[in-house]
């Protein structure tokens, strides 16, 4: 449909009515009179009353468009305008400002830009032919409680004050920064900060961790609370014994042989709450498949078997018999990998080779020492024709050759071994040498002979040697003095002798053992002409009888055991090794013919021996009283005085 306006109807009906009188003529013939124009009607740019439904709830700083309205009730172009705050769009056409005009049908809408701020209204009116309408966008109100949250399930450590974490967790529910807090924890933002204690905010998206630290005592807990905003959670960390505790044997090594029917296990154990409530012992044999014997050691009340335990079993004659060790902790957890030894038990066991099938012999142990790399876990020890360094593997008892034999050798005596210098220094009792030795190839060079320049004292027959804290090494000499070496120059010093000092009191004949005693300023040896030991001032030379030949026969080798404040000494003939008080003198038989009563494994003809002081245990160089050519390397536990064979040999 065409749509003309009323003012161009008007127009028409008067031009075709006068058209038609003049066409049908007049009365008579006559003229007619001209009819008087009617006066023309004003446009009408009024429309009907519009309006646009308000908008809540509107995102911060967001573009809002109003719906569309229709304007009727115009027959003319009606001006059009927006206030300064607003849009406007006619016929979904470009948004504008500016004043404009707009007809009967057109629709239009209104534009804003919503607040930055919280619950706030924009208003923008439109006015169109002076009839005007408001459209309002009010934002959204500030939300800073989250949506419930959960740290997940609270965790269990089995170590002390261990630290532990909660699950990661997402924000949600909020449109502006809440406030975040932790009581006994530390939260951290993922992505933003570290670990911490302090209130801070944190915006929606954003991960959160809770981190707990255990406390110390078995089942205590530490619960965590998160507050952000008015939801909360908790996570919390529980102290509990999870781990299996593990024994460890100290007494015997992990393959030894043994003349006796019995053998007597000592050790300790690690748990990580403990205690450790008991230790089992199984013995079997025939590759496991016959039971020997099993023991169960329990502690006492408020007894701990982390501190120390003992187990006796029997052992099957002339087998090889293996033992497996297992530790249980108060919680009930018991270890789940045994630690396994053998003890191959023979009559002969002295008389014996051990282990079979190593080649590398030792011979005759006669004036020798021995010495223990206990970061390598092996031992050294002296063998006479061929003159060589043996090395011994303690966990096997397999012998291997550290410095071989070479022709300016004669005969061996002690051994010193320093770790930190990774040297080992080894006498020539016969030559008058001492030697050093590389601990990895066995190469060796001269570090004082009759040569070394600078010296005061002869050296003749080199037997024990301790370094001192001012890095001189003190060499007890064979043929009555004691003095030092330059570790750089090897030139010799005296400290004592026949020449030193002037009283000459209290002479030395074959002084063999040497241990320092520095925070006395002292040295003691033994000397087995005159079976004493004697204490040497290290400044004067002074010497001072301190244990007399009437409790002595054979003093051979001494060591220092500064945790049990007690020199470890043992006499050749008196087939003993004794403990020596450092503050009383008093003699104490740690194991010998009587101790252990069982007798097992005989020292037979001690010499050298090598102490651990924290586990206290030694190994014993030995020769065999029955044939002269026999040679064991002993492990004698200090604590019970039983013995067994680590590795045996005859040449």
């Amino acid at each position: 449909m065409v749509f003309i306006p009323q003012t161009v109807r008007f127009i028409f009906v008067v031009v075709f009515t006068s058209l038609l009188l003049v066409a049908c003529g007049g009365g008579g013939g006559g003229s007619r009179p001209t009819p008087t124009p009617q006066p023309t009607p004003a446009p009408d740019t009024t429309p009907a009353a519009f309006s646009f439904t308000a908008q809540t709830d509107v995102a911060l700083a967001a573009v809002v468009e109003s719906a569309n309205v229709t304007i009727g009730g115009i027959d003319a172009a009606a001006a059009i305008s927006v206030t300064d705050n607003g849009e406007y769009s006619i016929g979904d056409g470009a948004y504008t400002k500016s004043t404009g005009t707009i007809t009967n049908g057109q629709t239009v809408k209104v534009k804003v830009t919503a607040s930055d701020q919280f619950s706030t209204p924009v208003a923008a009116t439109l006015t169109v032919g002076g009839v005007t309408s408001t459209f309002t966008a009010t934002t959204l109100a500030i939300d800073v409680d989250p949506e419930p949250f959960e740290l997940g399930d609270d965790a269990s450590v089995s170590t002390p004050e261990a630290t532990a974490e909660s699950s990661l967790v997402t924000i949600a529910g909020i449109n502006a920064p809440a406030n975040i807090s932790i009581d006994n924890g530390e939260y951290r933002i993922v992505g933003e900060s570290e670990y911490s204690t302090a209130a801070s905010t944190i915006t929606v998206g954003q991960q959160v961790q809770v981190r707990v630290t255990a406390g110390a005592a078995l089942n205590s807990t530490e619960t965590a609370t998160l507050t952000i905003g008015n939801q909360s959670d908790t996570f919390a960390v529980t102290i509990a014994d999870q781990s299996a505790p593990t024994a460890q044997v100290i007494f015997p090594t992990a393959n030894t042989m043994s003349d006796g029917t019995t053998v007597t296990l000592r050790g300790k154990a690690t748990d990580d709450f403990g205690p450790v409530t008991s230790i089992e012992v199984t013995v079997t044999t025939d590759e496991g498949t016959v039971e020997v014997d099993k023991k169960t050691f329990t502690a006492a009340t408020d007894e701990d078997l982390q501190e120390t335990w003992s187990v006796q079993v029997n052992l099957a004659s002339e087998k090889l018999n293996t033992l497996q060790v297992l530790a249980t902790d108060v919680s009930g957890n018991i270890q789940e990998t045994p630690v396994t030894l053998t003890v191959l038990q023979k009559a002969d066991a002295l008389t014996s080779l051990f282990p079979e099938d190593n080649d590398v012999l030792i011979g005759a142990f006669t004036y020798f020492g021995i010495e223990w790399d206990q970061a390598g876990n092996r031992l050294f020890i002296p063998r006479r024709g061929p003159d060589q360094i043996l090395a011994v593997d303690i966990d096997t008892g397999t012998r291997s050759v550290l410095v071989d034999e070479d022709p300016v050798f004669d005969s061996f005596s002690m051994l010193k071994l320093l770790p930190k210098q990774n040297v080992l220094l080894f006498a020539d009792q016969n030559e008058g040498v001492i030697y050093s030795a590389n601990l990895e190839t066995g190469d060796f060079s001269v570090l004082t002979d009759s040569s070394s320049p600078d010296s005061n004292v002869d050296i003749q027959a080199p037997f024990s040697m301790e370094l001192g804290s001012n890095g001189l090494l003190y060499v007890a000499e064979g043929h009555g003095s004691l003095y030092t070496v330059s570790m750089d120059t090897g030139s010799r010093t005296l400290i004592s002798g026949p020449a030193r000092p002037e009283s000459g009191l209290n002479p030395f004949a074959n002084p063999l053992g040497l241990v320092l005693d520095e925070v006395n300023n002292r040295a003691l040896l033994a000397d087995i002409t005159t079976e004493q030991l004697l204490w040497v001032d290290l400044v004067t030379g002074v010497r001072t009888v301190w244990v007399d030949s009437d409790q002595l026969d054979f003093p051979f080798d001494i060591k220092m055991d500064a945790d049990d404040e007690r020199i470890v000494l043992v006499d050749h003939e008196l087939e003993v090794i004794f403990a020596v008080g450092l503050d009383t003198g008093e003699l104490t038989t740690l194991s010998g013919p009587s101790i252990p009563v069982s007798g097992a494994n005989s020292l037979q003809e001690p010499w050298g021996i090598v102490i651990h002081e924290e586990n206290d245990i030694a190994f014993v160089g030995s020769n065999s009283k029955l044939d002269g050519l026999l040679t064991a390397i002993i492990l004698v536990d200090l604590t019970t005085g039983e013995r067994i064979i680590v590795t045996s040999s005859i040449q």
